[in-house]
């Protein structure tokens, strides 16, 4: 059971590893004006930490509930 858990973090893993790249390339080329897409960046670096901490305790909490 913990094998087949363990694959199926793998998509969430790379999936907010991908977020956060995608926010720091959107962070690197935006513009600095005032109207230059601001906090974007951020929420796509966000979104992509905020998905990749969980997936690294949820084989642990599944886990604990299989057994």
């Amino acid at each position: 059971m913990s094998e087949i858990l363990g694959y199926g973090r793998w998509p969430l893993i790379t999936a907010g590893v991908g977020g956060s790249g995608f926010g720091g390339y959107k962070l690197a080329v935006s513009g600095k004006s005032p109207g230059g897409g601001g906090s974007e960046p951020f929420k796509w670096m966000g979104g992509g930490v905020a998905a990749t901490l969980p997936a690294g305790s949820l084989i642990t909490i599944l886990n604990g509930i299989a057994s």
